[in-house]
């Protein structure tokens, strides 16, 4: 990266920077270690993070009560297919007989009460937990059966931040 700095009359600078008719014309600046730290120093602090996070471990993988594999299709962009390809898992996979459910986790545009044509509202059963809605052998369970399409919604937090 060169930096270039209209000047009027010439002023002594450093030996990094070289005067040039009007302009004053840096050489390429480099920012790899701003804080001039050592590179011993730095690997150190690195190594005493990875570390840190060793020894607290990876999360522990707790099961789902009643449900054996799960298949997450997820993408960093959107518009992509994503809803698309998981209803068309969840049914070939239905057409071999297997009991099989989907969880929207779109935040951001819920689609699969769209894409499986169901309207209604889940209900609750004694614990007060939603019962998942079905259509075409397919349990889902989605934020857009709780909130109509057209509302909009107010997330609390970091959640709609990432």
């Amino acid at each position: 990266m060169r930096l270039s700095i209209p000047f009027r009359r010439p002023i002594r600078l450093s030996n990094k920077l070289t005067f040039r008719g009007n302009f004053i014309t840096s050489a390429v600046i480099n920012h790899e270690n701003p804080l001039e730290t050592s590179q011993k120093e730095t690997q150190t602090k690195r190594q005493i993070d990875m570390e840190a996070r060793m020894r607290r471990g990876l999360p522990t993988k707790r099961p789902i009560h009643g449900v054996k594999h799960i298949i997450a299709v997820a993408s960093g962009k959107g518009g992509v297919g994503k809803s698309t390809l998981a209803i068309n898992l969840a049914l070939a996979i239905a057409s071999f007989r297997h009991r099989v459910g989907i969880l929207d986790a779109d935040i951001f545009g819920p689609s699969i009460p769209r894409l499986l044509n169901l309207k209604a509202e889940p209900q609750t059963n004694e614990k007060g937990e939603l019962i998942p809605l079905v259509n075409y052998g397919v349990k889902a369970m989605s934020m857009g059966f709780i909130i109509s399409e057209d509302s909009p919604v107010v997330w609390r937090g970091l959640m709609g931040s990432f």
